[in-house]
């Protein structure tokens, strides 16, 4: 996926950039993809999809907000926004694993 790693404070082009990352989930708890809206250029054109992130508190549905408060000790969950396709992708689990494809952002933990 490509994640917005440009801030609001950046300058423009840079508040706008997004950084090809690959993430991989061990002890997934649940993965919830809504579908793209059928306005939204959607099919496949072999580029990562674009993607911007917040923890469930922040931005999450409520149905998610209520199964994170059942998640086991240790566990963790995200909510991602697709650009591409208007929709949402929420990820929980007990380990995750991000690599960034080329330079590690500069905003970056």
């Amino acid at each position: 996926m490509n994640l917005l790693v440009g801030w609001p404070d950046d300058p423009e082009p840079e508040r706008q950039a997004y950084q090809e990352a690959i993430l991989v989930v061990q002890d997934l708890c649940f993965c919830s993809v809504d579908p793209p809206y059928s306005t939204y250029p959607f099919l496949p054109s072999g580029k990562p999809i674009l993607v911007t992130g917040a923890k469930p508190k922040d931005e999450a549905p409520h149905f998610v907000r209520d199964l994170v408060a059942k998640l086991p000790a240790g566990s963790w969950c995200y909510h991602f926004f697709v650009d591409d396709w208007n929709a949402c992708i929420n990820i929980a689990g007990r380990h995750a694993e991000m690599t960034w494809v080329g330079e590690k952002p500069k905003h970056a933990l």
